[in-house]
């Protein structure tokens, strides 16, 4: 699963227009990816916010939410996604984890 499939699992389980997935601070390990959902009302939304941690697993794609101190406790035993570059998307590189033959 790469990180925009990741992204997109995450996207399509949110329920309000005003929670948007941030990409600048994922985290992965050898069976997930570890996103933020983040609330960009500004405190102007009348609702319940759903914002937080997501963890979703590489193999099914499930979608996950987690409490801010297990997201904590499982980002400290994952690595930092790294950043794509203009240069690195122009060339259609995208993140993505070999997945084993079958």
């Amino acid at each position: 699963m790469t990180l925009d499939e990741a992204a997109a699992a995450v996207e399509a389980s949110l329920d309000s227009s005003v929670l948007r997935v941030d990409r600048r601070r994922v985290r992965e390990d050898e069976g997930a990816f570890l996103l933020l959902v983040l609330d960009t009302s500004n405190g102007r939304y009348d609702g319940q916010i759903s914002n937080g941690p997501r963890l979703v697993d590489k193999r099914t794609g499930e979608v996950s939410r987690l409490t801010v101190p297990a997201a904590v406790k499982r980002a400290e035993q994952m690595t930092v996604v790294p950043q794509l570059t203009w240069h690195d998307a122009a060339k259609g590189f995208s993140h993505s984890v070999p997945q084993s033959g079958g």
